[in-house]
């Protein structure tokens, strides 16, 4: 069921180790539809970032660090100590901004099509076309990107008018700070598990894996054959792996 928390809509799904969901720019939380399949095993918190979905929109929440100190209060109000982290595309951002913030409540990340900062051209150019295409054509857009994540016509639609909901002010903040993000020389102080996933079907994006080197405790996963969207169009896959990383992970903590 869903839930607020200081204008922030999040659901809060199931029991066990506690994994936070970091979407990208106007998704919402629904592009981890098939991800609430975990909640058998975990207990999953989804939250619709600042104007995204059905949280309110408050233009002082715009700056990654003020919304990832959002998340961190919203751990406090579920009284969570400690969280994996889950973040996808540039939800990622917003994930290892979180872990970098708070490494005391972090236990580790997964970064599905993560980056520390943009470095190609293709994923510079796709920000780009972003940014112009949120200001002119939001619903135009929100359509490409919900046929981009799944053939399922039904689930097209489910992140079609999620997307819908976005303020558009909020959506192009998004895509501009994580466009400007740069935190590559403060990687080395990623101490905790470091999971990275990518797809080969879209070298714009699985090239920034090499930056996270420095990380200390660091690990990639090339999935061949697959594309940037792997939490939807690679489900199955992408779940069996976050199932065993946050298993991993819970298992050194006791």
């Amino acid at each position: 069921m869903q839930q607020t928390f200081e204008g922030m809509a999040y659901e809060d799904l199931g029991e066990g180790t506690p994994i936070v969901f970091f979407h990208p720019p106007g998704l919402g939380s629904q592009v981890f539809l098939f991800q609430k399949q975990l909640s058998t095993e975990y207990r999953l918190i989804m939250p619709d970032f600042n104007g995204h979905g059905d949280s309110d929109f408050d233009p002082e929440l715009i700056p990654i660090t003020k919304q990832v100190e959002q998340i961190h209060r919203l751990l406090d109000h579920l009284h969570i100590p400690k969280a994996l982290l889950c973040g996808y595309s540039a939800g990622g951002c917003y994930a290892q901004e979180f872990a970098l913030q708070y490494p005391e409540r972090t236990l580790g990340i997964l970064l599905s099509g993560g980056f520390p900062k943009i470095v190609t051209k293709g994923l510079y150019t796709e920000f780009l076309l972003g940014l112009i295409a949120v200001e002119r054509f939001p619903r135009a857009l929100a359509r490409v990107l919900a046929s981009s994540h799944t053939t399922d016509e039904l689930v097209q639609e489910q992140l079609y008018q999620h997307m819908c909901k976005a303020n558009v002010q909020a959506w192009y903040g998004m895509y501009h700070r994580c466009l400007l993000y740069d935190r590559t020389s403060s990687l080395q102080e990623l101490g905790v598990p470091l999971l990275l996933v990518y797809g080969t079907m879209t070298p714009w994006i699985f090239p920034h894996g090499e930056l996270y080197k420095q990380c200390p405790r660091h690990h990639v996963i090339h999935l061949k054959g697959a594309t940037h969207q792997v939490p939807t169009k690679q489900w199955y896959t992408f779940n069996h792996i976050v199932r065993t990383f946050g298993g991993v992970v819970a298992s050194k903590q006791v």
